[in-house]
């Protein structure tokens, strides 16, 4: 995934070597995956590939919008998993 260079996120994964992605659902009934694991930073993205990347989220106009908004402060991050942590749940349980 990508962050911007200075974040906080890149900070910590730069000095700790780790990071965790979590996915949840927020709404009932509840549900998250956690996949913690080795973390390194990449070099900056190309213009081409956040456009990629933004554009499996958003429509065209504003991945192309968002691409030049965040121009070349941008890092690639990736997690390699070494677990899978899943949680199914409900208010109250």
């Amino acid at each position: 995934f990508a962050a911007g260079r200075k974040s906080q996120k890149v900070r910590n994964i730069e000095r700790t070597g780790r990071a965790t992605v979590v996915i949840d659902r927020r709404e009932t009934p509840y549900y998250a995956v956690m996949l913690p694991g080795a973390a390194t930073i990449e070099d900056a993205m190309s213009e081409a590939d956040q456009y990629a990347l933004f554009s499996r989220y958003l429509d065209e106009e504003e991945a192309q919008r968002y691409v030049a908004r965040s121009g070349v402060d941008n890092v690639a991050i990736r997690v390699t998993q070494e677990r899978f942590v899943e949680f199914h749940g409900s208010a109250g349980t």
